[in-house]
């Protein structure tokens, strides 16, 4: 069976399919959400667009998403 997902925002619907029987004990809504915010923060989206995209009226929610790891942190710093 697939199920199709929607979140409505500003910019539109944004649509996610997937195999509901394969996967509906590991991937919810906020599951998909989490995702493509922390991997669009990740590939360089500023939190103020990730925030427009996702919807978000507060900033500070966007901010949930950005979790850098030590690592990433080690090589910013090595890039000074």
């Amino acid at each position: 069976m697939m199920v199709r997902l929607s979140h409505h925002n500003k910019t539109g619907a944004m649509w996610v399919s997937f195999d509901v029987y394969k996967y509906s004990d590991k991937i919810t809504p906020h599951t998909l959400r989490h995702y493509f915010c922390t991997i669009a923060l990740e590939g360089g989206l500023s939190v103020h667009e990730v925030a427009y995209l996702a919807g978000h009226s507060n900033i500070h929610t966007t901010l949930i998403y950005l979790n850098p790891s030590r690592e990433a942190i080690r090589n910013k710093i090595a890039q000074l």
